[in-house]
């Protein structure tokens, strides 16, 4: 064997070996639990509210599942999620897909507050050129005031650079409703199209909604 044939052949090796030694890295940390408790910090430093993860799997470097995520203000989940699937670099921590089965929200007024507050937190902490593209799907239900049922929720959408396209499926309170969401931040502001193909509401479990949800009275 020359020189040239073992150098090729080391290199070879070498780049053979990288992504098995990251996956096994990967497969440690998670296996001492680290990320879980590195997930739940890293939201605790940036955004309000507090989040637990039960279980994380890998799936060699570029596919995590996170099992019964919880998140929420202090000690009251207002989210979560039976499953949520990441696809991506895990090792550069770029997300290319996000998948969230048995996702489940309870709107009422703490998580109203809630809600506001992180996006305010959200916005700030994204600041100027957060641009990435990612394809997201959420399957679950929405619980608004006890009052509006959200069932069968059924969003898929990407997101490119500062646009974010979405189609939202669900029945409201009984009722089927289909809604296309275009959202995009421009220089010279947000533009916003909101395409409604299907939304009857009834009157009576809005208002009862509206009133648990703010200071009105039914």
């Amino acid at each position: 064997m020359t020189r040239r044939t073992r150098v090729r052949l080391l290199i070879v090796l070498v780049l053979l070996g990288l992504p098995a030694m990251a996956a096994l890295l990967a497969l440690w940390y998670v296996g001492s639990g680290r990320l879980e408790q590195r997930l739940a910090h890293e939201y605790a430093e940036r955004l309000p509210g507090e989040l637990t993860v039960g279980k994380v799997e890998v799936d060699g470097v570029g596919r995590a599942y996170l099992d019964d995520v919880r998140v929420g203000p202090d000690g009251a989940a207002k989210v979560t999620a039976k499953r949520v699937t990441v696809d991506g670099s895990l090792i550069g921590g770029r997300i290319s897909a996000l998948r969230i089965d048995g996702f489940h929200a309870t709107i009422d007024r703490d998580a109203v507050a809630w809600i506001g507050e992180l996006a305010r937190s959200f916005g700030a902490s994204t600041g100027a050129g957060g641009e990435a593209d990612l394809e997201f799907t959420l399957s679950g239900a929405v619980d608004i005031a006890d009052a509006m049922p959200l069932d069968d929720l059924f969003i898929r959408g990407e997101a490119r650079g500062k646009r974010v396209r979405a189609r939202l499926t669900a029945t409201l309170a009984g009722e089927p409703i289909e809604w296309f969401i275009d959202h995009e931040d421009t220089a010279a502001g947000v533009r916003q199209t909101l395409d409604i193909r299907h939304a009857p509401i009834r009157l009576t479990p809005l208002f009862t909604a509206l009133s648990r949800l703010t200071k009105l009275k039914p």
